[in-house]
């Protein structure tokens, strides 16, 4: 299966996908999922090939009701949902709910989900919001008691979910439960797949530039010359303006990822807070490529920036969107961290923590950086394959994953 596709032969991915066709044998042999069939949790260093397999069993497997997503965007999905459950609910039961409330808005819509789906698949499994931590124990919980099965990709093994986070010991029973419901599974591949072809690909320079000039040529190429107008996405009731031609769309990182820092323009106009996965969602949902100008180097001073480039990088590529850049440096150097002060919460840190709305004790275990390195480990493999002949070859616009 693994060479009809064009994959790499690799000893660790064939162990994995050997798993995963088990898997899928057992799901398609009864209509009905057996209460006992464990999910999968497979766990590897970036571009080891863990998205791959897993696109690869969700495409075969003989299930209708299935949904296959990024976590991150799954997240806020839920998020939405419960905001809703909660301003539905009687006015008697409104207030702080627990799982022995009359009305618990987490099992009603984890409810609504595992009626909808009895698989779910995940891609980059990871845990960095306090607010998903809090209700990952119970959400799961009725999944698993609804016998949805879960497979899901993570860079890190169950027990580092979370890790360092705030109040994290609320959140240590959803790791025993996630592991009592899916195999854990390390892919230990040494290779970093889709950085292979780099250097390769005669036109990937094209896709990736350091120099406006070659920016504005790959735009004029693929526009045929013709003029961009401006196009209005409404979003979550604001609206996202972007210069537009067909289903190609030219940004800047400026107006994607930088945070307006002028609270009476928030206030007056809701235009001008920061964008988020929402907002890139629907600009993937709309356009086939991506023309993003002016990223710069990005680190500890620019945290906030940098976290916002990292969800659109990950929107894009789970949406299989084409991305042209225009970076001041190439992907290996585009992020630099320096170890920050410990004398205290700086000017920067302090705007950080204000983004999480956290005060200055959250600094020591918010400020590592150690979730953000992991990102930014994968977010630079993932560039250097969205400017792959391979990645626009087999990309295009869409929710195909999802039936």
């Amino acid at each position: 299966m693994i060479a009809n596709q064009g994959f790499h032969d690799d000893v660790e991915q064939r162990a994995t996908l050997d798993y995963l066709q088990a898997l899928s044998k057992e799901l398609a042999s009864s209509p009905l999922v057996p209460r006992n069939l464990q999910g999968m949790y497979i766990y590897g260093s970036v571009g080891c090939g863990k998205t791959m397999l897993m696109d690869l069993f969700f495409s075969n497997v003989n299930v209708s009701k299935k949904w296959r997503t990024h976590f991150h965007p799954f997240m806020k999905h839920v998020h939405s949902r419960l905001h809703i459950a909660r301003s539905q609910a009687p006015k008697r039961h409104l207030g702080r709910f627990t799982a022995d409330s009359l009305y618990d808005p987490i099992k009603l819509v984890a409810t609504e989900l595992a009626n909808q789906y009895n698989l779910l698949c995940f891609d980059e499994f990871q845990v960095t919001d306090i607010a998903d931590a809090m209700i990952l124990k119970r959400f799961f919980e009725v999944l698993f008691e609804n016998k949805v099965i879960v497979v899901a990709t993570s860079n890190r093994p169950p027990e580092d979910l979370y890790k360092n986070g705030l109040q994290r010991v609320n959140f240590l029973p959803f790791i025993d439960i996630l592991k009592s419901n899916c195999k854990t599974v390390h892919l230990n591949s040494k290779s970093d797949y889709r950085t292979i072809h780099e250097g390769h690909d005669f036109s990937s320079n094209d896709r990736y530039c350091t120099d406006m000039m070659a920016f504005e040529k790959a735009l004029r190429t693929l526009t045929n010359g013709q003029t961009l107008t401006e196009e209005v996405l409404n979003v979550s009731g604001r609206k996202l303006r972007v210069k537009a031609l067909g289903d190609i769309a030219l940004c800047n990182f400026s107006d994607l990822c930088e945070k307006v820092i002028f609270i009476i323009i928030i206030i007056v106009n809701n235009n001008f807070k920061p964008l988020g996965a929402s907002d890139y969602m629907a600009l993937s949902k709309r356009f086939k490529v991506v023309f993003l100008s002016d990223v710069p180097v990005m680190g500890y001073d620019n945290m906030s920036y940098l976290r916002r480039f990292i969800t659109l990088i990950d929107v894009l590529y789970d949406n299989r969107v084409r991305l042209v850049i225009q970076a001041s440096t190439n992907p290996r150097k585009l992020f630099n961290f320096y170890k920050p002060s410990e004398t205290g919460p700086d000017f920067h840190s302090r705007q950080l923590l204000d983004d999480f709305q956290m005060d200055s004790t959250s600094a020591p275990s918010l400020l590592t950086n150690e979730e953000e390195i992991f990102a930014v480990d994968r977010t630079i493999s993932r560039l250097i394959e969205m400017k792959s002949d391979k990645y626009w070859l087999t990309s295009g616009n869409g929710d195909y994953y999802q039936n």
